[in-house]
């Protein structure tokens, strides 16, 4: 830093160490060298001086008359035996000072232009120079000044650019040191210009003071060891272990300290009564106090110190500062009063910033939802049975907030995850990270463990500590923010620096596109030092943005659906016609936002949002589901104002955003709560009918929102109430109780609901993450608790006044090995004497065993002395994960790509393509899909068929029903079938549609694909059908049957089903035009069968999905007639568009979403998906085919090959002239709803759906 400065000035500059090296090379003729001294006090002991002063009395020199020789005191330190190739004898030292009249306010009056102009004079350049010199030259001039610095302030009024840093060795030494025995108390006692008289009875007063703050369990939580520092010469050693060389003591003491002076017997004594308190059975014997020197011992042992000179290790100046580096990161330090020490600036400066900053506020933490990490919403296809309730789960779903004991005794300050993340960071007020959950592409930061086992989690009991000096930032720098993707994780520093970990295929980490960053790797541009100071950062599936200090927002990572915000998302055809779009992997600024203050970011699995500092809110990316709150479901490419938050009411502007999955959340500046996009699975808010501009939630209109967050299927608010904060949740679909509203209560919630688990604990800030929760709430201190006042024995008055955070159940509930007696007496003393166990480990102690002993149970939490030392220590059992410090290769392999470029479907390593809303697709061998080429090619590489034609006996069959199982690239198909019984019926089947299904190696759960496809007999014997599905472990029945067994069949199927308990999903035979609705507008028409069957599933409970798919492409010259004439017939204008799908996409698509998706997924469970290949008119139809046009009047009849179609296609015709045939219609409103056909095609990302040109 100081020579970048000094360059940039225009000044030449060497370091110290290159500086030696030319002078032990031996120079001819050897340099000459002046010593001139800066001091803020005039040295009387100088021998015989020239006084000057300069025009303005403001400085005074004085020229020595002696010159300098190795061994002169008045060299600095070690100077003369360093730089013994100098002539020093040629020239006399010169000796600057401040004047009395400005001495005092030097720093408001620099005087830096009067010492150059002073060493510059002539009178005092001729008087400097030696006699012996013979005649005076201006040639004879040192060319080395040797500049003794002891001004303690800037002489100059421009200060250099930032700080200036120590040194990396002395960095790297006071890390080493500090971080063992972080934290702790530091003793700052300077006792040399104390009378000695008074020191012992100082020792008394410091060892008092030191006991009150250590005995503090607010204070002294987690210290473990006091560091004595200050100029005190002897080390501690000596007195802690006394030994007679006294000699040997005498050379210690001139190594440490070369400035004491008047070393007596009462120094001696004041420091063996600090000493004393710390000995066995003394008040301080739980802690231990130690100094520099036996640290730098213990180090030496350990082989820490082989890369240290022996010269720095004997400079005492360079100790001395080593000494206070570590006496600054203290949690506590104790000062030396005026009476009993000398206060130093170093002191004052460290005092006033602990006095003056009073913290963050900080908290602890609870976790509810499922913990589970590796299988979290992904379906168990191991083979692993389910752990019974008699063995226990160790991984088990947390139905209520539990204190998580592996981090209950540390202090944290925020939380963080995202919505589609498995995986957490906890921040403490220390700075450090605590890391745990799935480690999905190494993004906890951590790939192997010591055996070399690759790390597939990091449990929430034993969660990995890292500090930013271990990714090499300076000592002091804190973690202050801290985002989560679904597979890659971004931490803030303090010092504006970003790191980043995890997957990184499309530039999500800020690196250069590769599978995954193995461990956390700084983003080059940000730091307080260079163009940008980091502050916020966000992440969503496959894209990050980082918010600096100058209210800049910037984004790396994917750009195809506008998440970069740079206006494009370009796509194009690659190599192989397949489809790619841009990666931006360095830091891009977003113009749009150009001369914007923006104070908040956040976001979805897809989409962004961002706050500037007057309230406007800004939204860019996917806009599926409205999420965006623009009106429409166009993706927007940079960021735009939301009109609703664009004043100029300042009152109803934007003041913090939240993004969902699919939704985003403004809390306006009334502390309004505004929603838009899709939230729930049924009614406004769905899929079927999402917020297409922020509206208000009516539940919590009431409410004035001061937090908000969006997980998985969760949403949260805080909001202040009469004792404090309330706090309200709600969300469908919660399967892993990450709502957390009670065992007794249902795992989900439609509408907000009072979070009564929560009631009377202060939440302050809530990370919802796809299927856990994670609260930081404020523990009740003695201070703030009731006072209890029960009458007439009212316990309940007194359940009511207690700690409402200490009665929260723990997590995990029992910890292995815990003692039953006493841990330091081993005894049972009875009730009268029973234990109190530690709120952490759960070892019990008796009150008067504590030392010192406690007289009651303290309130609220309690840890013990262990617990108080090792802040989130490990819980018994579980072993912690070391961060990986050094900077690894980003990995090797790229993707198949060109770097900055991304195809249609990258696919990560674990399997998971990156999808819109955070859905995932699995790997498929053999050739992407293109846009064009042999379309039985382009399937055989990745689907198989399910083949509708039965290879059984027609006698046989009840129901013909093919399990196929595709496991690699082997097909196994197993037929079984129905025995007969009580009735039969003939199913006219010729429904000429197949179902594909994907390739891959997770098929090893049952698939049942029900396709009666002739003379069939239906079993009605629900056991027996029930048999059939728990034998073969079906999980998801597709329902393919014909109009004539709608409701018989398919009623029968959903009733074993329900039965079995291994069905997950049904899938009704819908296969059409939308259905919803029909059966309660009193339609009596097909549609409103198929309604029927949807609404016996709902009344039985078994989760469904309905597939709208339109027209069938292969259907559509049936349609028309052209089958009959070769023309294209139209009952009506025909200038109405309606939806056309082939049944090779229709059967890709939903062999597509049963195997990416999860069974549970809300996407899924009680959905409609309506898809959509191409929309069209007949007319533009029939000029697509090339077919003339016949309109028909609709008193005629369609042209038919037999009589029996005439009704049918009548009825088809008409359902197109009226706009039904489009799947985005509503028949409960009779309208078209905007952006819903088609609106499931973006769960097939990457796929070229086929149109009527190229079928």
């Amino acid at each position: 830093m100081l020579q970048e400065t000094l360059h940039e000035e225009g000044v030449r500059s060497v370091t110290l160490e290159a500086f030696k090296l030319w002078l032990d090379s031996g120079p001819v003729p050897s340099p000459r060298g002046q010593l001139v001294s800066l001091s803020s006090k005039v040295d009387s002991n100088r021998p015989g001086t020239v006084n000057f002063t300069d025009n303005n009395n403001r400085l005074i020199t004085f020229v020595d008359n002696d010159p300098l020789t190795l061994q002169d005191p008045r060299l600095p330190g070690c100077f003369g035996d360093r730089f013994s190739a100098l002539i020093l004898n040629d020239f006399t030292p010169v000796a600057i000072y401040p004047s009395p009249v400005v001495n005092k306010s030097l720093k408001k009056q620099p005087v830096g232009e009067e010492f150059i102009s002073i060493l510059g004079r002539e009178d005092i350049r001729n008087a400097s120079r030696f006699p012996a010199l013979g005649g005076i030259s201006p040639k004879n001039e040192p060319e080395v000044l040797m500049l003794d610095w002891g001004m303690r302030h800037p002489v100059y009024s421009q200060p250099f650019k930032g700080p200036i840093t120590y040194s990396p060795l002395l960095e790297r030494l006071a890390t080493t040191l500090s971080s063992p025995s972080s934290p702790y108390l530091t003793i700052h006692w300077r006792m040399e210009s104390v009378s000695p008289d008074v020191l012992p009875d100082c020792a008394h007063d410091l060892v008092d003071t030191i006991s009150n703050l250590l005995h503090s369990p607010d204070l002294s939580e987690g210290i473990q060891k006091v560091w004595f520092s200050g100029d005190y010469p002897v080390p501690l050693v000596e007195h802690l272990y006394p030994t007679s060389d006294r000699a040997q003591t005498r050379a210690t003491i001139q190594n440490k300290s070369g400035t004491f002076r008047d070393f007596g017997e009462k120094h001696t004594e004041a420091v063996n009564i600090l000493v004393d308190a710390f000995r066995e059975g003394a008040e301080l014997d739980r802690w231990t106090i130690t100094d520099l020197t036996a640290e730098l011992a213990r180090m030496e042992k350990d082989n820490e110190l082989h890369d240290v000179h022996p010269e720095f290790l004997a400079d005492s100046g360079a100790l001395g500062i080593l000494d206070k580096m570590v006496g600054m990161d203290a949690a506590i330090f104790v000062g030396g009063s005026k009476r009993c020490g000398r206060t130093s600036s170093f002191t004052k400066q460290d005092s006033m910033s602990t006095n003056t900053d009073t913290g963050p506020q900080w908290g602890r933490v609870l976790i509810c939802g499922g913990t589970d990490w590796t299988r979290l919403g992904r379906r168990d296809r191991s083979g692993v049975p389910v752990k019974s309730e008699e063995e226990g789960d160790p991984h088990p779903d947390l139905l209520e907030p539990h204190i998580l004991r592996s981090l209950s005794n540390v202090k944290v300050v925020s939380v963080h995850t995202g919505c589609a993340a498995c995986h957490f960071v906890v921040l403490d007020i220390d700075g450090n990270a605590w890391i745990f959950g799935r480690n999905g592409s190494c993004c906890l930061g951590v790939n192997k463990d010591d055996a070399g086992e690759a790390i597939d989690a990091i449990s929430e009991n034993a969660p990995m500590r890292i500090n930013p000096v271990h990714l090499g930032s300076l000592r002091g720098t804190k973690f202050v923010d801290a985002a989560c993707g679904r597979n890659h994780t971004l931490l803030v520093g303090s010092d504006g620096q970003v790191w980043t970990a995890g997957a990184n295929p499309l530039g999500q980490c800020g690196h250069s596109p590769c599978p995954e960053v193995t461990s956390f790797k700084a983003v080059p541009g940000f730091h307080q030092d260079g163009p940008e100071h980091a502050i916020k950062v966000s992440a969503g599936i496959s894209f990050s943005l980082v918010l600096t200090k100058s209210g800049k927002v910037f984004s790396f990572g994917s750009g195809e659906k506008g998440q970069i915000g740079n206006g494009s998302t370009g796509e194009r055809i690659t190599t192989g016609n397949k489809v790619a779009f841009d990666i931006i992997d360095t830091p891009y600024y977003i113009k749009e936002l150009n001369g914007k203050k923006v104070v908040q970011i956040a976001s979805g699995q897809q989409h962004s949002a961002a706050v500037d500092d007057e309230g406007y809110v800004y939204v860019w990316g996917y806009n599926g589901y409205c999420r965006l709150g623009l009106g429409n479901q166009v993706d927007m490419l940079k960021p735009k104002v939301v009109p609703q938050f664009s004043g100029p009411n300042k009152a109803s502007m934007g003041s913090a955003v939240v993004c969902g999955p699919s939704n985003t959340v403004v809390i306006d500046r009334q502390g309004m709560y505004w929603m838009a996009g899709k939230w729930k699975n049924s009614g406004e808010g769905s899929s079927g009918s999402p917020y297409s501009s922020f509206r208000i939630i009516q539940d919590i209109m009431a409410c004035k929102i001061s937090h908000a967050a969006c997980g998985g299927v969760t949403h949260w608010v805080i909001t202040p109430d009469d004792e404090g904060t309330m706090t309200v949740a709600w969300g469908q679909s919660a399967s892993n109780g990450e709502l957390g509203l009670g065992p007794d209560e249902p795992k989900s919630s439609t509408k907000p609901t009072k979070h009564m688990p929560l009631e009377g604990i202060e939440v302050l800030q809530i990370a919802a993450g796809q299927n856990t929760t994670v609260f930081l709430v404020k523990p009740t201190s003695p201070k703030e608790r009731p006072p209890i006042s029960v009458a007439n024995g009212d316990s309940k008055a007194e359940e009511e006044s207690g700690d409402r955070y200490s009665e929260r159940p723990r997590h995990p509930e029992d910890l292995e090995d815990v003692p039953d007696q006493c841990l330091v007496c081993d005894k049972d003393n009875g009730e009268d004497d029973s234990p109190l166990e530690c709120d952490k480990c759960d070892n019990p102690f008796h009150l008067g065993c504590l030392n010192p002993p406690l007289a009651a149970v303290p309130p609220g939490e309690w840890f013990c002395p262990r617990c108080m030392k090792e802040q989130g220590a490990p819980l018994p059992g579980y072993k912690s994960v070391k961060p990986s410090t050094a900077v690894v290769p980003v990995a090797v392999s790229r993707v198949a790509t060109p770097i900055h470029k991304r195809k249609g479907n990258d696919i990560d390593e674990d399997g998971d393509e990156e999808m819109q809303d955070g859905r995932s697709k699995r790997k498929a061998p053999g050739p992407e899909m293109g846009r064009t080429g042999s379309k039985k090619k382009r399937q055989s590489a990745r689907w198989e068929e399910c083949p509708n034609t039965p290879s059984l006996r027609k006698e046989s069959i009840m129901m013909h029903i093919t399990l196929k199982l595709v496991v690699d690239s082997l097909d196994v198909r197993s037929s079984f079938e129905l025995p007969s019984h009580s009735f039969s019926m003939t199913i006219n089947c010729n429904f000429p549609f197949n179902l594909l299904r994907k390739r891959s190696k997770r098929f090893d759960q049952g698939f049942l694909w029900v396709c009666p496809m002739a003379e069939v007999k239906v079993y009605r014997n629900l056991y027996q059908r029930t048999a059939i599905l728990i034998e073969h472990s079906i999980e998801v029945v597709i329902s393919v049957v014909p109009p004539p067994a709608y409701t018989t069949v398919q009623h029968a199927l959903a009733d074993a089903a329900k039965a079995s308990g291994t069905v997950k999903l049904f899938v009704p035979s819908e296969w059409g035009l939308p259905t919803e609705g029909a059966k309660e507008k009193g339609e009596k028409n097909l549609f409103a069968v198929k309604d029927e069957v949807a609404e016996y599933l709902k009344s039985i409970e078994l989760p469904y999905t309905r597939f709208y798919t339109g027209m069938f492409m292969a259907y559509v010259p049936w349609l028309v007639g052209i089958d009959v004439d070769g023309r294209v017939h139209i009952q009506g204008k025909g200038e109405t568009p309606f939806t056309l799908t082939s049944q090779e996409d229709i059967g890709g698509f939903v062999g597509h979403v049963l195997t990416s998706l999860a069974l549970t997924s809300p996407e899924l469970v009680n959905a409609s998906l309506r898809i959509q290949g191409q929309r069209l008119t007949l007319r533009e139809y029939a000029q697509i085919v090339n077919k003339p046009v016949v309109t028909v009047a609709q008193d005629e009849s369609l042209p038919v090959k037999t009589e029996g179609e005439k009704a049918f296609k009548t009825f088809l015709q008409n359902q197109v002239e009226s706009g039904k045939a489009s799947t985005g219609w509503d028949r409960k409103t009779e309208k078209e709803i905007d952006g819903a056909a088609g609106s499931a095609n973006k769960l097939w990302e990457g796929h070229v759906w086929q149109t009527v040109k190229n079928n």
